[in-house]
């Protein structure tokens, strides 16, 4: 991955920048961002603000007031998906049951996407070359999506939602002077529903997709 480096801007910082000359390149350019490409380029740094920076050596150079992601770090579309999911799980949060079922069954299909397409790659080679490195890179991806999305089928999401009667007996442990009121089990009914999405969203970020 490349270094990011932070920075303070010293002018303004715009998202196209201007192509102004310069005889010391090949191209007798270079793109100056702290000039407007044109009336519609924005300022996305403005001067005096902190930003971070990075390259690829055959991508330009990025920007961005936040730390960027490992999804923006690398050039490799294949590590583009797996960082975008990856960070997708770790930001997920749910307060339905069902919700939870929809991410998992996206997360899913879009990886059964990425692992036939490794598989149609490979298959697509020269024989002679399927066991080459490439070939046996692509396959090593297949097997460990393949195990990732095994690992999301075996997480139960079926969730048992408990009845009032087991809900009052609980909350009658903690006051058995019986002060127990219907807003109290309420209560504690989306607690333990949070507490049940919690732990099966823990479950899919413990799933190693690399």
């Amino acid at each position: 991955m490349p270094k990011v480096h932070k920075h303070i801007a010293r002018t303004d910082i715009y998202e196209i920048g201007k192509q102004v000359p310069d005889a010391t390149t090949k191209s007798k350019f270079r793109l100056d961002r702290s000039q407007p490409a044109n009336e519609r380029d924005k300022v996305i740094v403005a001067k005096g603000e902190e930003y971070y920076k990075w390259s690829f050596r055959y991508g330009g150079v990025h920007i961005s007031k936040t730390h960027p992601k490992p999804s923006q770090l690398t050039q490799s579309a294949y590590l583009q998906t797996i960082y975008g999911i990856e960070e997708e799980i770790g930001a997920a949060s749910f307060s339905d049951a069902s919700d939870l079922e929809s991410f998992r069954d996206d997360i899913k299909s879009r990886l059964e996407e990425l692992r036939d397409e490794q598989e149609s790659k490979r298959e697509a080679m020269p024989e002679q070359l399927q066991d080459s490195e490439t070939g046996t890179l692509l396959q090593e991806r297949y097997d460990r999506l393949d195990d990732a999305i095994n690992e999301l089928d075996n997480i139960d999401l079926d969730y048992d939602e408990p009845d009032e009667d087991t809900l009052r007996d609980e909350l009658e442990q903690d006051d058995p002077e019986g002060g127990v009121t219907d807003d109290d089990i309420e209560e504690l009914r989306a607690e333990k529903l949070r507490e049940w999405i919690d732990e099966r969203i823990e479950e899919i970020q413990q799933i190693s997709l690399e």
